[in-house]
Protein backbone atom coordinates (compact mmCIF):
# COMPACT_ATOMS: atom_id res chain seq x y z
CA UNK A 1 0.00 0.00 0.00
CA UNK A 2 1.29 3.33 -0.76
CA UNK A 3 1.18 6.43 0.91
CA UNK A 4 -1.15 8.00 -1.17
CA UNK A 5 -3.49 4.89 -0.72
CA UNK A 6 -2.66 5.62 3.02
CA UNK A 7 -3.96 9.21 2.95
CA UNK A 8 -6.68 8.73 0.69
CA UNK A 9 -8.17 6.12 3.27
CA UNK A 10 -7.86 8.48 6.32
CA UNK A 11 -9.05 11.50 4.22
CA UNK A 12 -12.15 9.01 3.96
CA UNK A 13 -12.21 7.60 7.41
CA UNK A 14 -12.35 11.50 8.71
CA UNK A 15 -14.49 12.06 6.12
CA UNK A 16 -16.82 9.78 7.17
CA UNK A 17 -16.95 10.39 11.32
CA UNK A 18 -17.20 14.51 10.42
CA UNK A 19 -20.14 13.59 8.83
CA UNK A 20 -21.79 11.20 11.47
CA UNK A 21 -21.14 13.69 14.12
CA UNK A 22 -22.39 16.50 12.12
CA UNK A 23 -25.76 14.12 11.78
CA UNK A 24 -26.08 13.72 15.39
CA UNK A 25 -25.99 17.30 15.45
CA UNK A 26 -28.18 18.76 13.65
CA UNK A 27 -30.42 15.69 14.74
CA UNK A 28 -30.48 17.13 18.83
CA UNK A 29 -30.40 20.34 17.79
CA UNK A 30 -33.26 19.68 15.63
CA UNK A 31 -35.24 17.89 18.17
CA UNK A 32 -34.85 20.66 20.80
CA UNK A 33 -36.05 23.59 18.27
CA UNK A 34 -38.71 21.57 17.64
CA UNK A 35 -39.48 21.17 21.26
CA UNK A 36 -39.34 24.82 21.71
CA UNK A 37 -41.48 25.72 18.92
CA UNK A 38 -44.58 23.35 20.32
CA UNK A 39 -43.95 24.78 23.62
CA UNK A 40 -44.25 28.29 22.36
CA UNK A 41 -47.31 27.49 19.91
CA UNK A 42 -48.62 25.99 23.46
CA UNK A 43 -48.72 29.24 24.78
CA UNK A 44 -49.78 31.40 22.27
CA UNK A 45 -52.93 29.27 21.84
CA UNK A 46 -53.09 29.57 25.75
CA UNK A 47 -52.78 33.17 25.94
CA UNK A 48 -55.24 33.93 22.99
CA UNK A 49 -57.70 31.78 24.59
CA UNK A 50 -57.32 33.45 28.17
CA UNK A 51 -57.70 36.54 26.06
CA UNK A 52 -61.05 35.41 24.65
CA UNK A 53 -62.10 34.12 27.77
CA UNK A 54 -61.66 37.27 29.87
CA UNK A 55 -63.26 39.78 27.30
CA UNK A 56 -66.11 37.23 27.37
CA UNK A 57 -66.39 37.47 30.88
CA UNK A 58 -65.33 41.38 31.20
CA UNK A 59 -68.59 41.93 28.00
CA UNK A 60 -70.97 39.81 29.94
CA UNK A 61 -70.28 40.93 33.43
CA UNK A 62 -70.23 45.13 32.03
CA UNK A 63 -73.58 44.48 30.13
CA UNK A 64 -75.03 42.46 33.43
CA UNK A 65 -73.85 45.19 35.61
CA UNK A 66 -75.46 48.29 34.00
CA UNK A 67 -78.92 46.04 32.23
CA UNK A 68 -81.73 45.92 34.66
CA UNK A 69 -83.27 42.67 35.26
CA UNK A 70 -87.05 42.70 35.94
CA UNK A 71 -87.68 39.21 35.88
CA UNK A 72 -85.67 37.64 39.23
CA UNK A 73 -85.82 33.77 37.47
CA UNK A 74 -83.75 35.87 34.50
CA UNK A 75 -81.29 36.71 36.87
CA UNK A 76 -80.70 33.13 38.63
CA UNK A 77 -80.29 31.70 35.13
CA UNK A 78 -77.86 34.33 34.33
CA UNK A 79 -75.73 33.71 38.06
CA UNK A 80 -76.55 29.99 37.28
CA UNK A 81 -74.30 30.38 33.23
CA UNK A 82 -71.81 32.61 34.82
CA UNK A 83 -70.74 29.68 37.68
CA UNK A 84 -71.22 27.14 35.00
CA UNK A 85 -68.62 28.90 33.01
CA UNK A 86 -66.26 29.67 36.46
CA UNK A 87 -66.97 25.51 36.63
CA UNK A 88 -66.05 24.31 33.10
CA UNK A 89 -62.69 26.55 33.58
CA UNK A 90 -63.11 29.21 31.10
CA UNK A 91 -62.06 31.37 33.41
CA UNK A 92 -59.89 29.27 36.08
CA UNK A 93 -57.36 29.85 33.76
CA UNK A 94 -56.28 33.44 35.84
CA UNK A 95 -54.83 31.35 38.79
CA UNK A 96 -51.85 30.80 36.75
CA UNK A 97 -51.19 34.93 37.20
CA UNK A 98 -51.63 34.91 40.83
CA UNK A 99 -48.63 36.51 42.41
CA UNK A 100 -47.60 34.73 45.22
CA UNK A 101 -44.61 35.99 47.42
Amino acid sequence: MKAKDIVTAVGIGLTFVASVWNLLYTFSATKTTRYIDIVTSARIEWIQSVRENMSRFAGLARHWSITPIADADISIRSITKIHQHVRNRHISALRYFRHEP
